[in-house]
């Protein structure tokens, strides 16, 4: 198998433990261009024991872009809809341990792209919530039962989202930002109560309207990092009190991150791939949560002679 260098996936002890028995990150599909017509079947793990990337079987249905809709259950991760031409209802299965694939039919009630991401685990429940659905900015909240494979609608949140950012941990998730009717951003945090499948608006608003940012969750506080609109902008929000604050930057030379995955150690998160204006090397940066400081470890690959890859999904 070919390798490349790159960092581990682990989510945090806040998260679902079952991604704590991970030995590897995932990330797959997503676009080597800015325009999304260069769509991708890529399908990558990487060692937390090596930290290498190794290349797996490619994704077995059409390229795309699955804009960031990862999430997992204790033996899989799931890529949940995406983008080709138009909005696409696949979901893809993969065994974390085996890489064997399955593609289950779980059918949304309005099919969409782009939600709030990453995925909300809760109790072997992936919250998909928001999304575009060709039309409109949704807001349309779905989970799936992973033990089942089956969709089911819930709370609605108070407005359309897409491409916006979850922080959260295993009683709570906070839903920042994201694209909204008549396509610009918006800087409205929502606060959703999984044992309740409840949704309030907070008083904290971020400071910058975006989409397509990365979000890191740490024990006590997570990140919103980067963005399509924000650049190097980074913001730190902490659970207890709700209220978010400027957060660390020195992210590197990058003009723009966005459209990538994330991943955490219980002392680390890491941002990979995602659209970079600078430079086609592959997204690497790594996020120390006891100093908050970062590094630039973006490396070089052979990926169709460009490193950058965005709208991909994983965890």
């Amino acid at each position: 198998m070919a390798k490349i260098l790159i960092r581990s996936l682990l989510n945090i002890s806040t998260a679902s433990p079952a991604i704590l028995s991970f030995p590897n990150g995932f990330f797959s599909f997503g676009a080597t261009n800015g325009s999304f017509s260069a769509r991708s079947v890529f399908n990558r793990t990487m060692s937390k024991a090596t930290e290498v990337e190794t290349v797996r079987t490619v994704m077995t249905t059409d390229p795309r872009a699955s804009q960031g809709a990862g999430g997992f259950s204790s033996t899989d991760i799931y890529h949940v809809k995406g983008f080709t031409t138009t909005t696409v209802g696949t979901v893809n299965k993969v065994a974390c341990a085996t890489d064997s694939q399955s593609t289950p039919t779980i059918t949304f009630t309005t099919e969409r792209r782009g939600p709030i991401a990453p995925l909300p685990p809760y109790l072997g429940r992936i919250y998909y919530f928001g999304g575009f659905d060709n039309t409109n900015y949704t807001s349309i909240s779905t989970y799936i039962t992973t033990s089942t494979d089956t969709a089911t609608n819930t709370t609605s949140i108070p407005a359309g989202r897409h491409l916006g950012v979850s922080l959260f941990t295993p009683s709570h998730a906070w839903l920042i930002g994201g694209l909204t009717t008549g396509g610009g951003g918006t800087t409205t945090i929502y606060k959703w109560n999984f044992s309740a499948s409840s949704v309030s608006t907070l008083a904290a608003v971020d400071t910058t309207a975006d989409g397509q940012g990365y979000g890191l969750n740490y024990s006590v506080f997570g990140y919103k990092a980067m963005g399509q609109l924000s650049g190097k902008a980074c913001k730190k929000f902490t659970f207890s009190t709700d209220t978010i604050s400027a957060g660390s930057t020195g992210v590197g030379s990058d003009n723009d991150m966005f459209g990538g995955t994330q991943f955490v150690t219980p002392s680390v998160g890491y941002l990979w791939t995602g659209f970079r204006t600078s430079t086609f090397l592959r997204t690497f940066h790594r996020l120390s949560f006891a100093t908050e400081t970062w590094v630039d470890q973006s490396y070089t690959t052979t990926d169709l002679s460009t490193g950058w890859v965005q709208g991909t999904s994983g965890f």
